[in-house]
């Protein structure tokens, strides 16, 4: 495969899609968080995590 120069704004782009993405898979972890497409479901799991931290702080 071929080198390309990234623009510098491409550069930082990638790097804060890196960190967001890290942080996502921790707080998926950490929770049991499965994937979902559906909204319904992600509202529903929402409020179950919400209930969870509570109970534990």
């Amino acid at each position: 495969m071929k080198q390309k120069l990234i623009k510098l704004i491409d550069k930082i782009l990638l790097r804060k899609r890196a960190l967001i993405e890290t942080v996502n898979d921790q707080l998926k972890n950490i929770f049991q968080i499965e994937h979902s497409r559906h909204r319904v479901e992600f509202f529903s799991q929402s409020f179950g995590w919400i209930n969870s931290l509570h109970l534990f702080t």
